[in-house]
C-alpha cells in the first residue's frame, strides 16, 4: 500500500479490498523472477530502508504495477532487528529520502519540487526530534548529500504522473481512515485548493461546493446581503473569509490565495460547478517544462 498505508490502522472494509498498487514493501511481498530481470536487482548502496521504494519507482516507471491482496495475511512486528526510532534507523532513511531525489528526480528537480521535498523532509525532521535522534537524521542528511553526485540513476518522464497517483491514493486512505499528524500536514502543502468570491450568490453557492467537496475551499464573501454567507459557514471543509465591504473580485481573490496553504490553486465563480474531477487539470499544471 502506498506511504505504509495500513500501517497502525484498525482493521476495516478499507483494507479488504483487490487493488493494485506501484510501490510494493519487502516486508511481506512475492515477485515474479521475470520482474528482476526487466528493472535489476536492490541497489545495495540504499543498504536498508527506502531500498523497496526505490525498486517500486523503477517497476512503476517500467509499466510493471503489483496487486494488494487482502486474503493473504501476515503479521510484521516491525524493527524487531535493532528497535523503533534506532539512531542507526534514522541515519540510513534520512541518507536514503535523498538518494532517492538524486537517482530519480529531473536534473533541474529543485525548480519544481523544492518546496514539497523540503516541507516532508522537515516535517520528518521533527517527527526525529520528538523521538530523539535529531542528530541521527542530520547526519543522515549529510551522508545523503555526500553521496548525492556520485548517485547514478535516470529520471523517467512518467514518474511526476506516478507520484501524482501515489500521493491520490494516500489521501483517499487518509480521508477514509482518519488523517494522522504527519500526512494532514504534508498533504496541506501538496495539494489543490479552491478560492469562491462571493456576492449575493445563495442560489448557486451550495451547488458550486458540493461539487468541489473533498478539497479545501476558502469563500471570500463581498459583503453579501443575503444569505450566502450562512450557507457558506454550515461547510466543514471551506473556510469563510467575511469582508464588510465589497472589496472587488480581485482584491477577494488575492485574500483566498493568501488563506490557502496549497500546491495548486484552482479559481472558480460561484455560479460554476465541477462535471468531472481535476486529475487532467492538475496532471497538465504539474507537467514538466510549464510554468
Amino acid at each position: 500500500m502506498p506511504g505504509g498505508g495500513g500501517q497502525g490502522r484498525l482493521d476495516s472494509v478499507v483494507w479488504n479490498e483487490l487493488r493494485e498498487i506501484q510501490f510494493p514493501p519487502f516486508t511481506a511481498a512475492i515477485f515474479r523472477a521475470t520482474v528482476f530481470q526487466s528493472v535489476g536487482l536492490l541497489d545495495e548502496d540504499f543498504e536498508s530502508y527506502l531500498e523497496d521504494v526505490d525498486f517500486g519507482i523503477r517497476c512503476a516507471t517500467a509499466g510493471l504495477t503489483g496487486l494488494y491482496v487482502p486474503d493473504a495475511v501476515a503479521y510484521h512486528h516491525g524493527s524487531a532487528t535493532l528497535g523503533r526510532w534506532h539512531p542507526e534507523i534514522v541515519r540510513k532513511i534520512a541518507r536514503n529520502q535523498l538518494l532517492l531525489v538524486a537517482k530519480h528526480y529531473p536534473p533541474k528537480w529543485i525548480l519544481r519540487y523544492c518546496w514539497p521535498i523540503f516541507v516532508a523532509q522537515t516535517l520528518w525532521g521533527l517527527v526525529a526530534l520528538r523521538h530523539g535522534t535529531v542528530s541521527a537524521y542530520l547526519v543522515g542528511k549529510l551522508d545523503g548529500l555526500r553521496l548525492f553526485r556520485r548517485t547514478k540513476g535516470k529520471y523517467q518522464a512518467s514518474l511526476p504522473a506516478i507520484l501524482e497517483r501515489s500521493e491520490k491514493e494516500i489521501r483517499e486512505l487518509q480521508r477514509l481512515t482518519g488523517f494522522d499528524l504527519y500526512w494532514k500536514t504534508l498533504l496541506r502543502f501538496n495539494m489543490t485548493g479552491v478560492v469562491v468570491v462571493t456576492y449575493n450568490s445563495a442560489e448557486v453557492i451550495e451547488r458550486c461546493l458540493d461539487s468541489c467537496r473533498n478539497l479545501p475551499v476558502v469563500v471570500v464573501d463581498n459583503a453579501s446581503r443575503d444569505n450566502t454567507r450562512e450557507l457558506v459557514a454550515r461547510r466543514a471543509h471551506v473556510k469563510l473569509v467575511p469582508n464588510r465591504t465589497n472589496r472587488s473580485f480581485a482584491a477577494a481573490v488575492n485574500q483566498g490565495v493568501a488563506g490557502l496553504d496549497a500546491d495548486l490553486i484552482l479559481v472558480l465563480n460561484p455560479d460554476v460547478e465541477l462535471e468531472t474531477p481535476i486529475d487532467a487539470l492538475e496532471s497538465a499544471c504539474r507537467t514538466e517544462g510549464l510554468d
